[in-house]
């Protein structure tokens, strides 16, 4: 199984979308599956995936603009496909 992130900004500024994507082919031929991961929209955006806690599970890192115009840098980690901030500080990131 792989996992894709996709965020998506409209173009009149309301709607900020980060979506999970799980590709389950061969197991199913509807190929990607939205997994509904709560994560918070951003624009301007750049993520990176790797296994923080070391539980097997990859989080997820994520840098953007938010629709208030504020920025975030925020580590997500993943239990199982449920992702939780973590709550980790970035002194100096947005």
């Amino acid at each position: 199984m792989k996992v894709s992130i996709f965020s998506r900004f409209s173009l009149s500024g309301i709607l900020l979308v980060t979506l999970v994507f799980l590709n389950l082919i061969p197991i199913s031929a509807q190929s990607f599956v939205d997994i509904n991961a709560g994560l918070p929209g951003v624009s301007n955006s750049s993520v990176t995936w790797g296994d923080y806690d070391n539980d097997m599970d990859i989080d997820v890192l994520i840098c953007g603009e938010t629709a208030s115009g504020s920025t975030i840098t925020k580590l997500y980690n993943n239990n199982s496909g449920v992702f939780t901030d973590s709550n980790i500080e970035f002194a100096g990131f947005g």
